[in-house]
């Protein structure tokens, strides 16, 4: 018996029995007996929504082109238990639309037999039958566990009754607590709806519009731009001037300072670029490019980081809904990378490499502690005179900036990148540095207030799974509802269980008896190249059509073929390899 298992208080009148003892065996299908043509359902793990344990929309196969897991024929009320990684309880029942269809072999298929199937539903749900599950799973990258251990787990068996009764007011509590769940998320989705609206009408000028009234610019959006920027230059150069001067004095030891680069002259936008992007204040406000408020962008350190050392990297995973996250730290102990990617306050870090949801996130560095930054992430060198680093970053997690820099992203294999080129191009609202404050300040109460009713609603969704933790357990331990000593004993429901299997097992065995022989399916090794690729989604290669093919001992008789039905073939030529499939 299990730690877990022993903790329950098990009442007197119930039976402590395994899984095995009250379910059917599950027979596996023999692919090599179905018709090719004909169609199924095939339910995976990917079908398993493991946050309200029911099934999605299954998969539609033929045994033809079905994967080499389908093998398992399921009914209504069998229950599906994933072997891999059990910690995820990738759990749910079959309802009677799903009544026939093929599970994976990565399933635990458990049928019970003459009791409640949702009484043991629920056990199995049950983060104690997963513990004591999860101690048996073997393997690092995939640990996984065998169906013979899930069935030779224990359950607590009260009588027939009982069982009936405590399902009925596990659902009635559950039903209660999912409608407060229901309402919570709903209120969720409200905030970040209040959230991105507030963003909206914070760059478009809605939440400054009296005060713009009240407080008219006496100057040019523009030309207060170009002179800042020139006095920003300016002051670059005067001190490279510096440094300079001082290095040649000191006899040229060490590394000549860099001249910064002539400041170039940025492309406006076109009208017919301004008419897609959102409408701006007539006066004081104007779309720009990120280009036209910065002295240009920087990449962060390639160099190899360490798990302890003198100074903290920031990486893209420690950018957290647009602050820095510092819990998960690499160290660099490297001089030269620290003086060269050493974060000065107010630096914004732009993250240019990630999954598609996620990048193009960013954060302020405040100067919580000395940092350098990693070569994912894009240190934007904005010209504090004409720009706060507050107003870019809650600009560049805005809505509009999204979707912009979902527009312009180059999509890899499972990441997506914005490089420092197009960044620089990015659209940016600008307008004076006291509105700029204005704006973020009305931003930081709201979105602080968002913050913490989401920090509330994370804290009631937890009350919810502990108060269902709490009514599993006294489900379990005899103690939700009432034991009636009238119930049939569960001695009595086991023998009949033992009885009826018995008999159960072994109709099926006579019943097969009587089936008339299958005749087995024609393999793919006994099919000509014509008959595998018409029964082939997609190309295959050459060297694989071969193998697969009658032809396999015979490469002659192969390329015999191939000349035959060459008019029926599309090759797609690769480096190395061919691709052939049927033309359509």
């Amino acid at each position: 018996m299990s730690e877990e298992i022993a903790k329950y208080k098990k009442p007197e009148s119930w039976a402590l029995v395994s899984l095995e003892e009250i379910t059917l065996p599950i027979v596996r299908v023999n692919r090599e007996y179905q018709p090719a043509q004909e169609y199924f359902k095939y339910i995976d793990i990917e079908t398993v929504d493991n946050v309200n344990y029911k099934l999605k929309e299954a998969k539609v196969y033929t045994w033809g082109n079905a994967p080499s897991r389908a093998q398992q024929v399921v009914k209504t009320d069998d229950i599906l238990f994933a072997t891999i990684r059990p910690y995820l309880k990738n759990i749910a029942t079959i309802p009677q639309e799903s009544n026939g269809a093929i599970a994976s072999s990565g399933f635990c298929i458990i049928r019970p037999f003459l009791v409640n199937p949702r009484y043991i539903f629920h056990y199995i749900l049950n983060q104690s039958f997963i513990d004591s599950v999860n101690k048996f799973a073997k393997g690092t990258s995939y640990p996984a566990v065998t169906s013979k251990i899930i069935l030779e787990q224990k359950i607590p068996l009260p009588p027939l009754e009982q069982q009936y009764r405590i399902v009925s007011r596990i659902e009635e509590l559950f039903s209660e607590l999912d409608n407060g769940v229901t309402t919570l998320k709903k209120a969720y989705k409200q905030l970040e709806v209040y959230k991105q609206a507030s963003f909206k009408n914070a760059f478009e000028g809605k939440f400054t519009q009296s005060w713009r009234k009240e407080n008219k610019s006496q100057y040019q959006i523009y030309k207060w731009i170009k002179k800042k920027k020139e006095e920003e230059y300016a002051s670059k150069i005067e001190s490279w001037d510096k440094k300079l001067k001082a290095y040649i004095k000191g006899g040229k030891k060490g590394k000549k300072p860099i001249k910064p680069p002539i400041i170039k002259s940025v492309e406006p936008f076109s009208e017919s670029q301004l008419v897609s992007f959102p409408k701006l204040p007539q006066s004081q406000w104007k779309w720009i490019k990120l280009n036209e408020i910065t002295l240009g962008v920087e990449y962060g350190s390639s160099a190899k980081s360490v798990k302890t050392g003198k100074v903290p990297v920031l990486r893209m995973g420690n950018i957290q809904n647009g602050i820095f996250d510092w819990g998960d730290l690499v160290f660099t102990n490297s001089t030269s990378e620290i003086a060269k990617y050493q974060l000065h306050k107010e630096d914004v870090l732009f993250n240019r490499t990630n999954s598609p949801e996620l990048v193009g996130k960013s954060a302020v560095y405040n100067g919580e502690q000395n940092a350098i930054f990693a070569g994912y992430l894009i240190r934007i060198n904005h010209i504090k005179t004409i720009i706060r680093a507050k107003y870019i970053n809650y600009y560049l997690n805005s809505p509009f900036a999204k979707k912009y820099g979902n527009s312009i992203k180059t999509n890899g294999v499972n990441q997506s990148n914005i490089n420092g080129e197009k960044l620089i191009n990015y659209p940016i609202p600008i307008c004076t540095l006291e509105e700029q404050d204005l704006i973020t300040q009305e931003l930081d109460s709201r979105i602080t207030l968002v913050d913490n009713l989401e920090k509330a609603i994370n804290r009631g969704l937890q009350k919810i799974e502990i108060f269902k933790s709490s009514i599993l357990r006294k489900a379990f331990e005899g103690d939700l509802v009432e034991n009636d000593s009238s119930d049939e004993p569960v001695s009595v429901l086991l023998q009949k269980i033992r009885t009826e299997k018995k008999q159960y097992l072994q109709d099926k065995k006579e019943e097969n008896k009587l089936k008339p022989k299958n005749i087995k399916r024609q393999r793919k090794s006994d099919l000509s190249v014509l008959e595998i690729l018409a029964s082939t989604e997609g190309a295959i290669l050459a060297k694989d059509l071969w193998q697969q093919s009658k032809h396999k001992d015979n490469i002659e008789e192969f390329y015999e073929e191939l000349k035959e039905i060459l008019s029926k073939i599309k090759e797609v030529k690769t480096d190395t390899e061919s691709l052939l499939s049927l033309k359509k």
